[in-house]
């Protein structure tokens, strides 16, 4: 980033924003832009350094690289990923999760389309120290994910994440306090348009 590029942003007030946002949207008010997952969670499309002194917690799960104010220009951490579907042959999951890590992949999206009750083959031989998991499954399925994870020997050394389809504020409550001391796992959000 130049410095040219750098000043703008810097300079740039909400009020500008919004404005800015207002004349897109051919006069309408940058508040049509604000969205939200189910009831209880609500998101705007821009936050200031002041919007977040209200919500401090968020910073239990920033990223440690980038807390900083200062543009640096320094390299953010990117992770090679492999998806892998999770259906009701973990093992094939696994096998498949395992050649792909041998293979290169720095880590592991296991999207679980049915749920399941055991972890164990799914993660077996897999050393969540050398590598990133990340889970992508309905929120009624946390409970088990979480207890599954713990069950792992390797518990307080997972990196990665999990993403909630249609999450439900118990369920989420729930994996935020489980996880919250695991510096290097976090929970997103995730949510299916209507479109697919």
């Amino acid at each position: 980033m130049n410095k040219k590029t750098g000043a703008l942003f810097n300079h740039l007030k909400k009020e500008s924003w919004a404005e800015a946002a207002s004349n897109e949207l051919k006069g309408d008010s940058a508040d049509a832009l604000n969205f939200g997952f189910g009831q209880s969670i609500s998101l705007k499309p821009y936050y200031c350094k002041e919007d977040m002194a209200e919500v401090s917690w968020v910073d239990n799960f920033s990223n440690s690289y980038n807390a900083t104010d200062h543009i640096t220009g320094a390299a953010r951490t990117w992770v090679n990923v492999q998806t892998i579907p999770v259906g009701t042959h973990t093992q094939q999951a696994n096998e498949a999760a395992l050649s792909a890590l041998n293979s290169g992949a720095e880590g592991i999206i296991f999207d679980i389309q049915q749920p399941l009750n055991e972890f164990t083959q799914l993660l077996n031989e897999i050393l969540p120290e050398f590598c990133h998991l990340y889970f992508k499954l309905n929120s009624g399925e946390m409970p088990s994910l979480i207890t599954g994870l713990k069950k792992h020997s390797q518990w307080d050394d997972f990196n990665g994440g999990v993403w909630v389809n249609d999450p439900d504020t118990e369920s989420l409550g729930m994996v935020l306090k489980q996880t919250t001391g695991l510096p290097d796992f976090k929970t997103f959000i995730y949510c299916k348009n209507e479109e697919g």
